[in-house]
């Protein structure tokens, strides 16, 4: 009787464990694989990062507390909030359950080398990491990416498309204005339509035209303006050989600056062709040619009377 007893005991205990064994197996099925730190790089650490695709190649140099990209040959400012994302994947990139292991299915995700992103990531020319950034997921918040020596195909949980789907210019700082506007004391604008002068005494802003009298602009307008001036942000970056080509001398639209200081910039806008919507503009102090919108243009030429104190 005992011995009976015994062996239910067991068999009782081993059924027991049997479907701790199965729920937690469950449980782990039912939970989604996520792996954090796929690259297994320190983001701090990185003071390079090389992206490649289709021959084409995107050196970003950090420099400071800021980054620089190789464009044409030459060292520019980087857009930094969007080499900070690009450099945070080396620590931070988190990836989900094997997509594929097979290799001949590689194209289909874009992860091979061909059509594949390339990233790598460097201290001191020391790599640290890389991995191979792919097409987006069905959900176009996710995309595919792998390790250049394994097979595995990852969904990565980040839409990381629109920070790498750009040439070498893409990354660069389309903040480019090398005004203080703390410095600016007088704005000149002139087009083809108007002329006039906005000057500051003390914290005033003061409106001076030939067409009409003198008036103290509204303070939040001229702000507005000084704003834009010292954070002028460009469309485009145009090339060294297309600058060349491009003759600014009989451009209609001038805007400029003076300072506290007595240093004084000209912007000089004219349209790119007949019918476009962007313009190209110079600044004095550069040598660079770059785009703007439209609408940019029109808030740095506004006429005289938007500026009026309950006016438009």
């Amino acid at each position: 009787m005992n011995r009976s007893l015994t062996i239910l005991g067991v068999a009782a205990a081993a059924l027991i464990l049997i479907l701790v064994l199965l729920n937690q197996s469950e449980r782990r099925a039912l939970s989604p694989y996520v792996a954090t730190n796929f690259v297994g790089a320190d983001s701090g650490a990185v003071s390079k990062i090389v992206i490649k695709r289709l021959g084409n190649e995107a050196v970003l140099e950090r420099t400071g507390d800021g980054w620089n990209v190789i464009d044409a040959g030459t060292s520019r400012r980087a857009d930094k909030m969007v080499v900070d994302q690009i450099a945070n994947l080396a620590h931070n990139l988190t990836v989900g359950e094997i997509i594929s292991s097979n290799a001949e299915k590689q194209m289909l995700f874009q992860v091979d080398t061909l059509l594949g992103h390339k990233v790598e990531f460097y201290r001191d020319g020391q790599m640290l990491g890389n991995l191979i950034v792919g097409k987006a997921g069905s959900d176009m918040r996710s995309t595919y990416v792998r390790k250049p020596e394994s097979n595995d195909v990852y969904l990565a949980q980040a839409s990381l498309s629109r920070l790498l789907e750009r040439p070498a210019r893409g990354f660069r700082d389309k903040i480019v204005s090398p005004l203080d506007t703390s410095t600016i004391v007088m704005v000149e604008v002139a087009s083809s339509e108007f002329k006039y002068s906005m000057v500051k005494v003390d914290s005033i802003w003061t409106v001076m035209s030939g067409a009409e009298p003198t008036f103290v602009a509204d303070h939040m307008k001229a702000l507005q303006l000084v704003g834009l001036l010292g954070n002028l942000r460009v469309a485009d970056f145009v090339s060294d050989a297309e600058r060349d080509t491009i003759d600014m001398s009989g451009a209609g639209d001038k805007v400029v600056v003076q300072t506290r200081g007595g240093e004084q910039l000209t912007l000089t806008l004219r349209k790119k062709t007949e019918g476009s919507q962007d313009y190209y503009i110079r600044f004095s102090t550069l040598q660079e040619l770059f785009t703007v919108f439209e609408g940019t243009r029109n808030n740095l030429l506004r006429k005289a009377e938007e500026y009026k104190q309950g006016g438009v």
